[in-house]
């Protein structure tokens, strides 16, 4: 796996579009127009854009830094239905994940695997 194999659009991507809706369908036009099958992930911030997103149908909608109420809430809105997966970053780690991981949603985030990982004396030495 690489940053090609999936789309994955941030809250900058976002702002530089201008909104929710018009990223996606930048994104989704030029996934179009190269005959990509790639998956298109984005990350929203609250429930606002939240909705924005559900309307156009991305593969997966990453719920950053979101509440559990708001968790809740944007699986309720979601629906039984499953076409579009949820997954859920910002303040998980591996101690708390078990209290996230009955809560609804397809995936989960865990950014301190790489951003709190810590480093390893490692040397080669050659006699």
């Amino acid at each position: 796996f690489n940053l090609s194999d999936q789309y994955l659009i941030k809250d900058n991507h976002i702002a530089a579009a201008g909104s929710v809706e018009k990223a996606l369908e930048r994104v989704f036009n030029h996934k179009s127009k190269n005959s990509l099958k790639a998956k298109v992930e984005i990350e929203v911030k609250n429930i606002a854009e939240f909705k924005q997103a559900l309307k156009l149908k991305p593969d997966i909608i990453l719920l950053d830094n979101m509440t559990v109420a708001q968790i809740r809430q944007a699986i309720k809105l979601r629906g039984k239905s499953k076409k579009v997966a949820l997954e859920i970053s910002g303040g998980v780690n591996l101690k708390n994940i078990k209290r996230w991981s009955g809560i609804g949603v397809e995936r989960i985030s865990i950014g301190a695997l790489t951003h709190s990982a810590k480093a390893a004396d490692i040397s080669l030495i050659i006699e």
